[in-house]
């Protein structure tokens, strides 16, 4: 109940501020329509006003700024009303309609160029006020007063002595009711019109301030203030233009949306009204193989169930979250990294928590999308048939290592590396070319598709930050780095063919070369099984020209245009020695040559790479 009453006196208060502007203004003679512009530009001046007062401004210092920025931004705007109507004799409720437009459209842009002048990345039409909105707060045992439903009562108070107690008032209201007889009698029309839209305008945009503050620590200005402007102008008919009824009006309309603002369930109530914690002993939904799911807490992962519903259905607020930031961005996070499937996501968005004085009640999350609903339908054709395409060319009956070999292969053929935007999967599946992260998603998602786990993975290589994949093969953990298996990443040409130095590694080996950045815990991958040098017959323990011949001779056998072989560390200096310090190569390539029972020349001069690191020696055959 102590919730419901806070709601129900802070909405009465913007209710009563806003339509008891309304009623000087239409006391005056003048219907300002304009009443929900006059709020989002009051808030915006409150909300300015609080984002740059230093952090040590008194309370009462920062109150009354705030009060007096409100006030004067919403009299400014409200002028274009007095001018308009009052001067121009123009339609006060089409004058009153572009104003309410202009209000939101002028506070969204003006704070989109504030932000994106701040940081280039930050395009959001957002004001924080987290800390500065306490100031306004003063808890009372078990209720936070907030200082505006004591400025609204005064506002009532003075506005009714006002409009009934002084000559003022009476002039006022006379110019509304005769103004013909007004003028008569020596009263200035314009200038008690001008008066009583000016009026408006200060109690309009301290409603607006009021608004914003009530329960959230930072406001999206395109989202205006939610028709609370006109839910004012209904405050004020239906309380006939007076005072005491536009209260108790006020107060009746703000219980209904109290209530809606509480979301009593009985769950809610018995947590006073906040998001409950979800429970430790949640298991999380079933979705197939999602291993950063598996990481996380049972909290956590009823907020990744929560959003991951969200944001299939590229819904554009996900609401009801449990109001702890850190766990929503961890599940968000780990969404990423388990759904390559969700390309339409972009990765990010904005967290806004509702707070009541100091409490934190909800979260929502609102998503940002890559593409709309019909572009999504259409890249996924597209992504479909890249798909079909790759694994047309698997056997689906083999080992699950030559599936995923074959995959490896296949992406390795059909993408080029690029710096592109994001790491969507879209970008090699539709473009052709991506970043390691594209990469890494991109084999992530068809192995997904053939039933192999895999984890996306990131961590730093060659000081940058680096992307690859967490693969169980025939049930065996290793690690694959399609990036790394790009010749055209490695400085070659997309002729030589895909490197295979980066399949199937142990943990041991693949710290030779990554750093994995502990973002989420790792298996430890011990096992060669899935190796594809030593799968292939590949690996050396020890050097011997007849066995390099024998791979050669089979990679000339099989008209391949390399081969690979991986040395141990004791015996890959001996191997250097021999073949290009003592000159074996040529010999052995000829004799591979003549082995394999075709006519290959061999040339003075053969092409090959060293890879000193992993112990991996690449020979190009000759053509």
């Amino acid at each position: 109940m102590i919730l419901l009453l806070q709601y129900t006196l802070i909405f009465a208060s913007v209710l009563l501020l806003v339509a008891l502007g309304g009623c000087f203004s239409e006391h005056s003679g003048i219907i300002n329509i304009g009443l929900e512009g006059i709020m989002v530009l009051g808030a915006l001046g409150g909300a300015l006003t609080m984002k740059f007062l230093p952090a040590d401004t008194p309370a009462l210092a920062m109150v009354l700024l705030v009060i007096l920025a409100s006030m004067a931004l919403g009299l400014i705007f409200s002028l274009l009303l007095a001018v308009a109507a009052v001067n121009f004799n123009a339609d006060q409720t089409l004058v009153g309609t572009a104003m309410n437009l202009l209000g939101v459209a002028a506070a969204t842009v003006f704070v989109k160029a504030m932000n994106t002048a701040e940081s280039v990345d930050n395009v959001s039409s957002t004001i924080q006020y987290i800390s500065a909105k306490n100031a306004f707060l003063c808890r009372i045992g078990g209720f936070d007063f907030n200082w505006f439903m004591l400025v609204a009562l005064i506002a009532l108070v003075l506005s009714y002595i006002v409009l009934y107690k002084t000559r003022f008032g009476l002039r006022l209201c006379a110019c509304g009711e005769h103004p013909q007889a007004a003028d008569s009698v020596g009263i200035n029309v314009y200038k008690m019109r001008y008066a009583g839209v000016m009026i408006s305008g200060v109690l309009g945009g301290l409603g607006g301030i009021v608004y914003i503050t009530a329960g959230v620590s930072e406001w999206k200005f395109e989202n205006g203030v939610a028709g609370f402007g006109f839910l004012a102008l209904a405050v004020m008919i239906f309380g006939q233009w007076k005072p005491g009824r536009i209260a108790l009006a006020a107060l009746l309309l703000a219980v209904t949306v109290g209530l809606s603002g509480c979301e009593l369930s009985l769950e809610r109530l018995t947590n006073g009204g906040a998001v409950p914690a979800p429970s430790a002993e949640y298991t999380g939904l079933q979705d197939g193989f999602r291993y950063t799911k598996t990481t996380l807490t049972g909290q956590e992962q009823y907020l990744y169930d929560q959003l991951l519903a969200g944001l299939k259905d590229q819904a554009e607020t996900i609401d009801g979250l449990y109001p702890d930031n850190d766990m929503i961005q961890k599940a968000i996070d780990a969404i990423d990294r388990d759904y390559p499937e969700l390309f339409w996501f972009s990765g990010t968005g904005q967290i806004e928590t509702t707070l009541l004085g100091e409490r934190a009640m909800e979260a929502v999350y609102r998503p940002t999308y890559a593409m709309d609903a019909a572009q999504r339908a259409e890249t996924q054709a597209k992504i479909d048939q890249w798909t079909a395409d790759c694994l047309a060319t698997i056997d689906t009956s083999a080992s699950q290592y030559a599936q995923a070999l074959g995959v490896y292969t296949y992406l390795i053929d059909h993408a080029d590396y690029q710096d592109v935007g994001s790491n969507s999967i879209v970008n090699i599946m539709v473009g052709g070319a991506g970043l390691c992260g594209c990469y890494a998603k991109t084999m992530q998602y068809v192995l997904n598709q053939l039933g192999i786990q895999a984890a996306y993975i990131t961590g730093q290589a060659k000081g940058q930050s680096h992307a690859w994949d967490l693969v169980w093969l025939d049930g065996t953990p290793c690690w694959v780095d399609p990036t790394w298996g790009d010749p055209v990443f490695a400085g070659g040409e997309e002729s030589q063919g895909p490197a295979y130095a980066y399949f199937g590694l142990t943990t041991a080996d693949l710290l030779r070369t990554h750093t994995i950045d502990g973002s989420i815990p790792v298996p430890e991958c011990v096992s060669n099984d899935a190796n594809y040098f030593y799968r292939s017959g590949l690996y050396f323990t020890s050097y011997h020209a007849s066995a390099l011949t024998s791979a050669i001779q089979r990679a000339i056998a099989a008209g391949e245009g390399q081969c690979s072989v991986r040395y141990s560390d004791e015996a890959y200096s001996t191997a250097c020695a021999q073949l290009f310090a003592r000159g074996q190569l040529h010999s052995i390539f000829r004799q591979a040559a003549q082995a394999a029972g075709v006519g290959t020349v061999v040339p003075d001069s053969l092409w090959y790479s060293r890879d000193d690191t992993m112990g991996v020696l690449t020979f190009v055959i000759p053509s």
